[in-house]
């Protein structure tokens, strides 16, 4: 999708102030990019020496999701956004509490919408019985830092691949990008001081996957049947046509 370039001389500025106003907010500056190949690459620069820090762009060009995967950007079509933080807890511990960040920002400004979390790295808005992506949550490590990668789409954008997504725009929301950023920021701060048992809970109430045929790779093969329930800290419950099974969320991919 093509735009005119939206002014965001202002961004910095602003999300600067609203992280010193947060309480455990896990970074302390900002850098703002009118466009940039990548913001994980960008975030991971700004992090030399240990700092922690967020990068936020209008627009992304090489944006990558998870695998390797594109993640398709256009000009304010999207919010890219990276943090940059030093933290003890797993990748695993991490992945599922950036993807509760990611998800209560979208569902705080998306009150009349049915807003889910499908593992392990999809915001999805379910209408109608279909799913269709809101958002993605991308972790890397880079020595001793972790960078979480968040996309969320704010205007409306073709189908790409086979995928239909969802934007804040075709759902009657216009989205302040830099607001969505600080609203993930405030949102992570809280989830990365959560206990494990609050993770669980509020990912159960909101899990796009429970009652679905799925399949899964795990330990060289594949399991297929209905998820029963996910722990994002453990374990996937899936029910076969051999019995009910458990996949260690560690090892596991989906695989349709």
């Amino acid at each position: 999708m093509t735009g005119v370039p939206e002014d965001i001389t202002g961004w910095a500025d602003r999300i600067e102030r609203a992280i010193g106003a947060m309480d455990g907010c896990p970074v302390a500056e900002a850098a703002v990019y009118q466009r940039v190949s990548s913001t994980q690459d960008a975030a991971s620069r700004h992090a030399a020496g240990g700092r922690q820090v967020v990068v936020v762009a209008s627009e992304q060009t090489r944006g990558r999701g998870r695998l390797g995967r594109r993640w398709e950007d256009g000009v304010g079509a999207t919010l890219p956004m990276s943090v940059a933080i030093v933290t003890r807890l797993s990748g695993v511990q991490l992945a599922a509490r950036a993807g509760l960040a990611a998800l209560d920002a979208c569902s705080d400004r998306l009150p009349a919408s049915e807003v889910l979390i499908k593992w392990p790295n999809d915001i999805v808005v379910r209408s109608d019985g279909c799913d269709r992506k809101l958002a993605g949550v991308l972790i890397e490590r880079r020595g001793g830092v972790a960078v979480i990668g968040v996309g969320i789409n704010t205007r409306s954008m073709p189908a790409c691949g086979g995928l239909c997504p969802i934007a804040f725009e075709d759902l009657g929301v216009v989205a302040d990008r830099c607001d969505l950023a600080i609203g993930v920021l405030g949102r992570l701060g809280e989830w990365l001081c959560a206990s494990d048992g609050a993770v669980r809970a509020r990912w159960s109430e909101s899990d796009a996957m429970v009652g679905t045929e799925r399949a899964f790779d795990s330990g060289g093969g594949r399991i297929r049947g209905e998820v029963l329930g996910i722990d994002p800290l453990s374990s996937i419950r899936v029910r076969t046509d051999e019995g009910d099974r458990r996949i260690a969320v560690a090892t596991a991919r989906t695989a349709g």
